[in-house]
């Protein structure tokens, strides 16, 4: 197992006392499951490929072309200006972070508007339909297919999951979890094992060979962010509707809708073009992914973030979305996808199906090696925001937040608790799966993880430290 960065965070404290290790993931090639929410710039997790500083790293293929003025539609008239400012400011926020490339979209009532700086993988410009890797926004699209293929009466989100595919939904404990507390991340499914090396990537093998995997805690009762928990959801779909995952997204999501852009990893031509290629690592030395990627093209990543999409792509689903479309699901619907299930990782956000809520705002980002993205909506105002870039080392957040506020000014973010002294989590906590004692000592602001008793494998480190970089959430290397 390689380095990787751990998010510990208050769920995951919670989690551990109720008997659960906390999230790290096995070594796959590219890692691109490591791929995590990160609400705010001190979540940002921008995945466990860091490039190796002796090493001169790949070269983008072409020079970019030059930032262009923006061109405003006719619908879009009344928001000239607003419009002309955020597209600068894209300008100078992936400037001021070497970031390559990237593109935003907005749709605020009728008036749709992309923007976009950079090369893609073949060094034409990057616009408006350029497909990027979406990562983690991927998940939005199993909720919704999910959702729809409740409405057709095909599947029951609150039976047990074992009544649908063949998986422990249970033990050690006594109630089940079910396909509602998958997509909202509290059914304590493992988000990864001790015995899997990686080399899977088709679903129903993986699953059956795991079909006996013990929970990390009683279901329902911790938030714990878990990439492998929509993997199997991706394969409860594909049971309950009678096609592949990929099919199923197609006929209910994006074919109604006109997303003619949007590919789904197994069915991605690598050789189509308009793809950007992520470069991870750092400006000075990256190594680029790219729609050729095996990993990204895998059925395990499908669910959990192998949608490949374009801003104007994005931002219409966010329309339909907000004004309850019904060619894509009923109101009904949309109200139980967007319904909090409980509290998130991320300190006043709470977490429905694919979405995490915060007041006002839906949305979900997406981190994975070479690319952020993140999609939010503010219903109440008809405003939708799709943002991607094409490099794992920095993502615009002043310039997304900033642009929410001058499309829907004064909006309600909800409440953020104060952040928790770090002495509150000392103490010795039992995980019963695999970690045995857990011991937390505070350094200040910080805290000092030791591991008694784990033996997870050779190079894994008995002792770390999590470093404070937000509210209640700490990172360390693992």
């Amino acid at each position: 197992m390689r380095g990787h960065v751990v998010l510990l965070a208050v769920s995951a404290l919670a989690a551990l006392a109720a008997g659960c290790a906390f999230s790290v993931e096995p070594d796959r090639s590219p890692g691109a499951e490591a791929d995590a929410e990160h609400q705010d710039p001190s979540n940002d997790d921008p995945g466990d490929r860091p490039a190796d500083p002796s090493d001169p790293g790949q070269d983008w293929p072409g020079d970019a072309p030059a930032p262009t003025e923006p061109v405003i539609p006719d619908a879009c008239a009344v928001l000239a200006a607003e419009l002309t400012t955020l597209a600068r400011d894209f300008v100078d926020a992936l400037a001021d972070d070497q970031v390559p490339g990237g593109v935003f979209g907005v749709i605020v009532d009728d008036c749709l508007f992309t923007y976009a700086v950079g090369a893609d993988r073949e060094g034409a410009p990057i616009d408006g339909a350029t497909r990027f890797q979406m990562a983690s926004v991927s998940k939005l699209f199993a909720a919704l297919t999910a959702n729809s293929l409740v409405e057709d009466g095909l599947l029951d989100k609150h039976a047990p999951v074992s009544s649908i595919v063949a998986v422990n939904d249970r033990a050690p404990y006594d109630d089940a979890f079910t396909l509602d507390s998958l997509l909202a991340h509290r059914a304590s499914y493992p988000d990864w094992f001790v015995s899997d090396d990686g080399s899977q990537l088709d679903r129903a093998p993986f699953f059956n060979a795991h079909a006996n995997e013990p929970l990390w805690a009683p279901p329902g009762e911790v938030f714990v962010y878990n990439n492998q928990g929509y993997a199997l959801a991706g394969r409860v779909l594909e049971i309950a509707g009678g096609a592949s995952y990929a099919e199923l997204v197609q006929t209910r999501v994006l074919d109604p809708l006109g997303l003619s852009d949007t590919r789904l990893g197994t069915t991605l031509d690598p050789t189509e073009l308009h793809s950007a290629a992520g470069a991870s690592g750092m400006p000075s030395s990256f190594t680029l992914f790219g729609s050729d990627d095996p990993f990204y093209r895998s059925e395990i990543y499908e669910p959990m973030g192998g949608v490949w999409s374009s801003a104007r792509d994005m931002v219409t689903l966010g329309k339909a979305i907000i004004e309850r479309d019904p060619r894509l699901l009923s109101s009904a619907s949309i109200d139980d996808l967007t319904e909090s299930r409980g509290p998130s990782s991320g300190k006043g956000t709470d977490y429905a199906q694919g979405l995490m809520v915060l007041g006002d705002i839906w949305t979900h980002d997406g981190a994975t090696g070479g690319f952020l993205t993140e999609l939010t909506m503010v219903p109440s105002r008809g405003v939708v925001l799709a943002v991607m870039v094409d490099a794992d080392w920095s993502f615009p957040y002043p310039f997304a937040y900033g642009a929410i506020d001058l499309l829907a000014p004064g909006l309600d973010y909800g409440t953020f608790p104060p952040t928790t002294p770090a002495a509150h989590w000392a103490g010795e906590y039992t995980d019963d799966v695999i970690f045995g004692r857990v011991v937390i000592t505070a350094d200040g602001d910080n805290l000092t993880l030791s591991f008694p008793d784990a033996d997870v494998g050779p190079g894994v480190p008995t002792t770390m430290t999590a470093e404070l970089v937000g509210d209640d959430t700490y990172y360390g290397p693992f």
